[in-house]
């Protein structure tokens, strides 16, 4: 019993590392190029031009908080709430962009990029659905100070978690990815002899 419960504490850790793996990436960009992300929020045309500046800082300064808070392990409990929120506000800002039939741009990971598209919502999805999942699973002790203090042990514990994290977020991307997967399939059923040239 007791190894069940280290092991759903292991992947509650693994998945709190991935979404600190994916608030760092959708963070970092947004701090070199803030004026850039600015002018993407401003695209979702959803708050009044005033607004923008602090809309933009808050939502960078909340990434930043999250991206920390998931890899450190630190404030977790104030993290996993936020995260929920400001993924649903995402997902409402792209759905009802979405319904007014704009083209702009996604801005999940920096500005420009890949526009808005059921994709964002199913990504953002499955951020939502992890968070939810870490929320609910026994929670994982573990934290930077703790790793430290285990030394090789801890070190040896990161890696094994670490392949963990790797091995959900490739699935996640090789979901999203499932479309271009689907498409090349077809593509070489129809074509087999395209490669002989």
């Amino acid at each position: 019993m007791a190894s069940d419960v280290a092991l759903v504490q292991q992947l509650a850790y693994a998945l709190q590392l991935g979404l600190g793996v994916v608030f760092s990436v959708a963070a970092v960009p947004k701090l070199r190029r803030p004026t850039d992300f600015a002018r993407t929020v401003a695209g979702y045309k959803l708050l009044p031009s005033r607004l923008i500046a602090v809309a933009t800082t808050g939502l960078i300064a909340v990434e930043s908080f999250l991206a920390i808070a998931f890899l450190s392990g630190w404030m977790r409990g104030v993290a996993l709430p936020l995260a929920m929120f400001i993924l649903v506000v995402f997902a409402i800002g792209v759905a009802i962009n979405l319904r007014r039939g704009k083209r702009i741009a996604c801005g999940c990971f920096g500005s420009g990029g890949e526009p808005i598209s059921a994709r964002s919502l199913v990504r953002l999805s499955i951020l939502l659905t992890a968070v939810v999942l870490l929320a609910v699973m026994p929670a994982s002790t573990t934290t930077v100070a703790t790793l430290t203090e285990r030394g090789l042990a801890g070190a040896t514990y990161l890696v094994q978690v670490g392949g963990t994290t790797c091995f959900l977020l490739l699935a996640a991307t090789w979901t999203l990815s499932l479309p271009e997967v689907s498409f090349t399939l077809r593509h070489l059923r129809r074509n087999p002899n395209t490669e002989r040239g």
